[in-house]
């Protein structure tokens, strides 16, 4: 039904976390580090860049009313059987910001250096956060900028678009651009202060704004869906309750050696609406008070971050003074929005007179309200006219001017000012009236009586859980101090300054070997610098000498070739070449019987007498020069070793071949 307070609402988030992705890619490896130095340097590892609207919009509906005595407290959310609070503590563990007094007085009028150097076109204009996207979106202006004005951009930008969850078209303010002139004055601000201020206005009785006008609106359409809209750095209230439940790992996970704790989530799955009966139930486990481990106890941030809590004291609520002029003026600006909705024109008929179609608006508005003034002041001139209270007004003998319906109209406001009971039935149902008004007023009071008392016992149960919670924090920081102690005393001891001393001479000695071994290697690298001089050298040399020693090689070749071409080396030839040669060998085809062979050799030679050899003659091939060699040359004689290597083998066999005929076989014995 339309008054059903656990209606869907649709959650719009401003902040917009994957800039720092955006942030990530634009900066290089040289400008990340140095954004790494600064006070946001933990956010560039993020991994978790989107909300969980169904989930931070169940947890806003368990917050309980804060009112303006408790205002800038802790809040407080009643969950299933579950009391959880989130403070400036839980907000410090999620983000890592650092809380301290907030100011901004000494930045508020001064030269905009910033300004002048990145937006010389601004100079009178303002700056909008938009601007800064363009900056970072323009690579070829992006890195026409320093280093550092890089960094400045980057800062205002996550500063302004996430933490702070403001729009696009939203204003840089003056004092910001002044600010992040110096870096460190910036990284030593508290910002943790600042963004948790703009965040808790946002928190602050977010659905008690809203439940009467989406209620409202759900009467008028059952079938809409009503919208609001969070500011701020909402991902760390986000975080703060996936801290809270241990159920929430199975649509997170995180990463315990991680810090903040912001950083340490990344998403699994979808949180859905449907899911909300799983994790908020009463049996969920639940971390009522969150406390920082080891390694956050000791993070700089912290430690400031704790004094100020300590000393801090909390804000006034902001209060506006309505009175009965604000009343009346807002209720004319009921009316007058009333009227131009009842008067509104067809857009297509208010083009061609726009400034006629206003003017026809304000005069009816004007002539109701003066209608309605008219009739109040004839009402109170006939009143003061006559002493009695007659039925009906005479305003025709008055205003003679006047239309019978108007004065009728006037009568009818007249006799409902001054008509009373007459009959004891309307008096004893008056009385009844008035007796329930009493009633109910008075069990309106009883309850607020009650309310309050409910709350002085809330109040003392918080304040007796703070004295707690004081004495605690009390205890561990004489735990530390003591801790702080005896680590001084330990340091200050004998045995460690001998520890010391012993380390000391440990390092020395690894020095002094250190400091060795690269003299050593420099020498080593030395010795090899000179002798890859010498080979240098000597390679020079025998590439000298083998030029040298071809060159010697072609001219013997070309004066040995015109040798051989000369007339007497030609005369002399002619003259002790025979004319007819004989008793040479030819070769016979394989065809030839050895009989024949050696009866043609015996025929020719008559000293052959072994019939095997002119056997084996027969098998004897012409011969070819093999000028696949590297030796081929026949001019030179070339000496190896190849011989003595294949002799000199130690393996013993009674037979071998040479390796360069495959006709003999010959005895080992027989060669030694």
């Amino acid at each position: 039904m339309w008054y059903d307070r656990d209606y869907e609402a649709k959650l719009i988030i401003r902040s917009k976390l994957n800039y720092f992705w955006l942030i990530n890619q634009k900066l290089d490896a040289k400008r990340r580090n140095l954004f790494r130095s600064n006070c946001f340097r933990y956010w560039l590892d993020l991994l978790y860049f989107e909300h969980e609207p169904h989930l931070i919009d169940y947890m806003v509906r368990k917050q309980h009313r804060v009112d303006d005595s408790h205002y800038d407290m802790p809040f407080i959310y009643y969950l299933d059987g579950h009391t959880l609070h989130f403070g400036r503590p839980e907000f410090c563990l999620m983000t890592g910001l650092r809380f301290g007094s907030v100011s901004f007085e000494v930045y508020t009028s001064s030269d905009l250096k910033f300004r002048e150097r990145v937006f010389p076109d601004k100079q009178w204009l303002i700056v909008t956060n938009l601007d800064l996207i363009g900056v970072l979106e323009d690579e070829e202006r992006f890195w026409r900028l320093s280093d550092e004005d890089a960094i400045r951009i980057s800062l205002l930008l996550v500063l302004e678009v996430i933490f702070m969850g403001r729009l696009l078209t939203c204003q840089v303010d003056d004092t910001l651009m002044r600010l992040v002139e110096n870096l460190d004055t910036w990284n030593a601000f508290p910002w943790g202060e600042h963004i948790w201020t703009h965040l808790y206005d946002q928190l602050h009785n977010v659905m008690d704004n809203h439940t009467d006008k989406h209620l409202l609106g759900l009467k008028k359409n059952p079938t809409s869906k009503p919208t609001y809209t969070l500011g701020g750095f909402v991902f760390a209230f986000q975080i703060w309750i996936l801290e809270t439940f241990e159920s929430c790992e199975r649509w997170c996970t995180k990463n315990r050696n991680v810090t903040p704790r912001a950083i340490a989530w990344s998403r699994k799955s979808i949180f859905k609406r449907s899911d909300r009966s799983s994790l908020f139930t009463k049996d969920s486990t639940t971390r009522l008070d969150l406390r920082p481990n080891a390694i956050e106890y000791e993070c700089s941030w912290w430690i400031d971050s704790q004094f100020f809590f300590q000393k801090y004291v909390p804000r006034a609520t902001v209060t506006f003074n309505y009175t009965l002029v604000d009343a009346y003026l807002n209720r004319l600006a009921k009316e007058l929005k009333r009227v131009a909705e009842s008067l509104k024109v067809n857009s297509t008929q208010c083009r061609p007179s726009n400034g006629l179609t206003t003017k026809r608006l304000k005069d009816r508005v004007m002539a109701e309200m003066n209608g309605k003034l008219l009739k109040l002041e004839i009402i109170i001139q006939c009143c003061k006219n006559i002493m009695i209270s007659p039925e009906k007004l005479d305003i025709e003998t008055h205003f003679p001017n006047t239309r019978y319906e108007f004065c009728e109209s006037l009568n009818k406001v007249y006799r409902k000012l001054i008509t009373l009971p007459d009959s004891d039935e309307e008096l004893s149902q008056e009385y009844l009236i008035q007796e329930e008004l009493r009633l109910a007023l008075a069990k309106e009071v009883r309850l607020q009586i009650e309310h309050e008392k409910v709350m002085r016992e809330e109040n003392l149960t918080r304040q007796e859980e703070a004295k707690r919670l004081r004495l605690e924090e009390e205890n561990m920081l004489k735990l530390e101090e003591e801790k702080k102690q005896n680590r001084i005393a330990f340091f200050n001891s004998e045995h460690y300054q001998r520890y010391l001393a012993s380390e000391y001479l440990i390092q020395e000695e690894l020095r002094l070997a250190l400091a060795e071994e690269v003299r050593l290697q420099i020498e080593h690298e030395k010795v090899m610098r000179e002798e890859n001089l010498k080979r240098q050298e000597e390679a020079k040399r025998l590439r000298l000498e083998e030029e040298n020693m071809l060159k010697l090689e072609e001219e013997k070749k070309q004066n040995r070739i015109a040798f051989f071409n000369s007339e007497h080396y030609q005369r002399y030839l002619a003259s002790v070449h025979p004319s007819k040669r004989r008793n040479y060998l030819q070769p016979v085809s394989e065809s030839n019987n050895a009989k024949w062979v050696w009866q043609r050799i015996k025929k020719h030679d008559p000293n052959v007498n072994d019939p095997a050899i002119a056997e084996l003659l027969t098998r004897v091939q012409p011969w070819v020069e093999d000028l696949s060699r590297w030796f081929h040359s026949v001019e030179n004689v070339w000496l190896t070793d190849e011989i003595e290597v294949f002799l000199g083998q130690p393996s013993y066999t009674q037979a071998c071949k040479f390796p360069w005929s495959d006709d003999y076989t010959v005895d080992r014995i027989l060669m030694d």
